[in-house]
């Protein structure tokens, strides 16, 4: 099947199908049940906008083609679009879970599957290279296609995309906009020119009226012929219309308005006659809802005014009628205005027939006019315009026919009239003539018009004979072309069947003489070819060599790279083993170091084991204790500084430190070197003075640390490291103050422990108080401080065992 254009009717049975949207499997993972749909009868009664993307998810199509008809849904639908179905080659499952995924939950927004491209490839839209749908858009209205495009280039939208398909509906409502437009503007000026027609007849009949009024009061009463014929056309008058002509009121009240404005019936007032019920049932038929037509109203007038005549005129007296009664002396002229009417009416009627007999000839022309140019419309491109004049002779004949249901309408208004004025006459002879004179004028106006649109009606039907003589000669000339253009085609027909036969004569020719040459050709052409394909394959080859001398070359740089990088990483090694010698070494030595004073500290220990129950002692070798495992853990730091390898930045300073550390701690260790010449005897001579001074330095200082009330005391039990010779001094240092005022001159060289522990007791209830002091002092500058213990420095005996836990805040 051939591509879709505008104009074309959509395929029949084109089915796609499709899972219809709900709301309990509205989630993407939930998985609904595939229908068949049937486009081609949905879509038949109304106005789809079907555009096909290559696949659903893609990029193209999920980020630019299918938002945009998302976003116009609004705008598609104010154009009157019923139904937007989007069509890919995906399966139903994919197509939902795409349209889930862009949250479309409305019914008339269609997500199709194509299976195998089926519908695609009927109209040649699909990718020949992949075999999946193309990207096109397509607009049905009531199966009809009035645009169909595919889009050419890779990713692009300018032919299906949302814009373009809204653009061409608005240019669409646009020319509809404009025919009706047009139309209404014809209809107009068709009713102004009515109009104008109407005035100028009114114009003549008010002229003619003043004639008639003389002529009619010039002339004697005449026959009384027109008596029977109006008493024959009241009853035909009488006589109910048919049923057939009902039907045929039903049928023809759908129709158009025609341009032409009837004639407006003159007023006519109820028979005598006639019973009241009768003249109560005609305001039923005219409060209808819906009136017919004006063409269907003039053809009741037509029918009727023709009943009436039939019944009204007899077959022997066609022509005469038989005489009227006895008339009052003042009925003459109305009889004479009768006479005549009834000439006009057959006057009229007698145009009326050859009217109808010049139509006919004209509609038997046309119709010939038409089947000639059926015949050449393949055949010339004028007959587009030979159409459009058709189009216009067929509106001329329409208002033929009009002018005729007009005429016919007339004469039954004036049979009417006639029956009235008879009825009138018999009826009522005392009433005034004036009455009836002026419904005869105005009847006579309307004749008058009568005849005037006769005579239009006259040089219209001559405008259309020249104009469809000019069509014939058209016709005439086109067949002459026809028969031209056929004498051509068969000559050149004649020539391309002579140019065959020297073709093939020359091809057989050719044939005979290139047997012998096409073996030598072919082993040429062959021997090339390997020539070719021996030289492409050296190409290659030496373009493989050349990269795997390149290949070689980094290899070997990568080969070198790696030696000296293999080179330098063992010198690394060395040096790391000789700093890892280095620091065994010194590692070593701590641990002789902490040995060394583990034993120290063993041996206090044991010296001080006969004091076991003195709880400063306790407290010393406890203070002692601690400051050793300080000692220890600073070595470890610097143990562990050293395996950093910081060491090689501090090594002096290493070095230097060590021997100061272990001079303080020979110089600082012993408590007894702060003591001075305590005398134990009571009866010493300088004992006095010494009381005084300690009472003096107790005014100069208000307290003392409970380390150097310890080590007093132990010098004083011990005298471990007294300096004897040394030259006693005016003034004791803090530390020694304390521990003169525990010594009593009564206590005979005996140790008063009560003294000892009560002052024991308030120096640490002093100190206690002072720091909590300090510490609730020196919180207060933490505030707003975190503390995060880091475990990183821990040794690998655990955390404390080595260097103790560190933290920073």
């Amino acid at each position: 099947m051939t591509a879709l254009k505008p104009g074309d009717s959509f395929p029949s049975d084109v089915v796609f199908s499709y899972i219809p949207y709900s709301e309990e499997s509205g989630e993407i993972t939930a998985c609904g049940i595939p229908i068949s749909y049937n486009a081609s009868k949905e879509w038949a009664d109304k106005k789809v906008v079907l555009f096909s993307v290559p696949g659903a998810f893609t990029p193209t199509c999920s980020v630019s083609h299918l938002p945009g008809y998302i976003q116009n849904l609004p705008q598609l639908k104010a154009k009157g679009v019923d139904i937007v179905a989007v069509l890919a080659f995906n399966d139903p499952f994919v197509m939902s879970a795409w349209g889930k995924a862009n949250k479309i939950t409305d019914e008339n927004f269609l997500f199709l599957s194509d299976p195998d491209a089926k519908f695609s490839k009927s109209i040649g839209w699909a990718d020949a290279a992949s075999g999946r749908t193309g990207r096109y858009a397509v607009i049905i209205d009531h199966g009809k296609v009035t645009y169909a495009d595919i889009e050419t280039e890779r990713g692009s939208l300018k032919a299906s995309g949302a814009d373009t398909v809204l653009a061409h509906l608005k240019m669409a409502d646009d020319e509809e906009k404009a025919k009706a437009e047009k139309l209404a503007a014809a209809r107009k000026r068709v009713a102004q020119m009515q109009k104008q027609k109407g005035k100028k007849g009114t114009k003549k009949a008010a002229a003619g009226e003043s004639s008639k009024d003389e002529t009619v009061n010039e002339k004697p009463a005449g026959d009384d012929k027109p008596a029977v014929e109006t008493h024959e056309t009241e009853a035909a008058d009488q006589t109910p219309e048919p049923a057939v002509e009902q039907e045929e009121k039903k049928e023809e009240e759908p129709l158009e308005d025609t341009p032409t404005e009837p004639m407006p019936d003159a007023p006519t007032s109820p028979d005598p006659e006639t019973s009241p019920d009768e003249t109560k049932e005609l305001p039923l038929r005219g409060a209808h809802k819906r009136q017919p037509s004006l063409s269907v109203q003039s053809k009741m007038r037509s029918s009727s005014f023709r009943n009436s005549i039939s019944t009204a005129v007899s077959p022997g007296s066609s022509i005469k009628s038989p005489p009227l009664p006895p008339l009052a002396p003042g009925d003459e002229q109305i009889h004479e205005v009768f006479r005549r009417q009834t000439a006009r009416v057959e006057e009229l009627e007698k145009e009326n027939k050859r009217l109808e007999k010049e139509y006919s000839t004209a509609n038997a022309r046309r119709e010939k006019a038409e089947e000639e140019l059926e015949d050449l419309r393949e055949s010339s491109v004028e007959v587009i315009e030979l159409k459009g004049r058709l189009a216009k002779a067929e509106k001329q004949v329409a208002e033929l026919e009009s002018l005729k249901s007009e005429i016919a309408s007339l004469q039954r208004q004036n049979s009417l009239l006639q029956s009235k004025t008879h009825r009138s006459s018999s009826g009522h002879a005392e009433s005034p003539p004036s009455e009836l004179v002026q419904q005869l004028e105005s009847k006579s106006s309307t004749i008058e018009a009568m005849e005037i649109e006769i005579s239009n009606l006259r040089a219209e039907l001559s405008t259309s004979s020249t104009s469809i003589d000019g069509f014939k000669s058209q016709i005439t000339a086109l067949e002459e072309k026809l028969s031209q253009s056929e004498s051509a085609l068969q000559k050149t027909q004649g020539e391309l069947s002579d140019v065959k036969q020297s073709l093939s004569r020359a091809s057989e020719k050719a044939l005979k003489e290139g047997v012998d040459k096409t073996s030598t050709e072919t082993l040429i052409k062959s021997l090339q070819r390997e020539v070719e394909e021996l030289q492409e394959a050296k190409s290659n080859t030496e373009k493989k060599a050349e990269g795997l001398d390149k290949k070689l070359q980094a290899l070997s740089n990568l080969h070198k790279e790696s030696e000296s990088r293999h080179q330098s990483r063992l010198k690394d090694h060395e040096k790391v083993e000789k700093e890892v010698a280095l620091l065994k070494k010194k590692l070593a030595s701590v641990e002789n170091e902490n040995l060394r004073l583990r034993e120290e500290k063993d041996r206090e220990r044991k010296r001080n084991a006969d004091v076991e129950g003195n709880e400063g002692l306790d407290e010393l070798e406890d203070e002692e204790r601690s400051r050793l495992e300080r000692r220890i853990r600073d070595l470890e730091g610097e143990n562990f500084e050293l395996r950093r390898g910081v060491w090689k930045e501090r090594k002096k300073e290493l070095g230097v430190g060590a021997d100061d550390e272990n001079e303080g701690i020979e110089t600082t260790s012993s408590p007894g070197n702060a003591f001075d010449e305590v005398d134990l005897v009571g009866g010493a001579p300088g004992h006095s003075r010494r009381r005084s001074l300690m009472a003096q330095s107790r005014q100069q200082q208000q307290h003392s640390s409970f380390t150097t009330v310890l080590s007093s005391g132990l010098a004083a039990f011990t005298g471990g490291n007294n300096n004897w010779d040394r030259r006693p001094s005016t003034q004791h240092p803090p530390a020694a103050r304390g521990s003169l005022e525990l010594l009593a001159e009564e206590d005979n060289e005996e140790f008063d422990e009560d003294a000892f522990a009560r002052a024991q007791a308030e120096e640490e209830a002093r100190k206690r108080v002072e720091w909590a002091r300090e510490v609730k002092r020196k919180l207060r500058d933490w505030k707003g401080w975190r503390l995060d213990l880091v475990d990183s420095r821990a040794g690998a005996e655990g955390a404390g065992v080595a260097m103790g836990e560190i933290f920073e805040v």
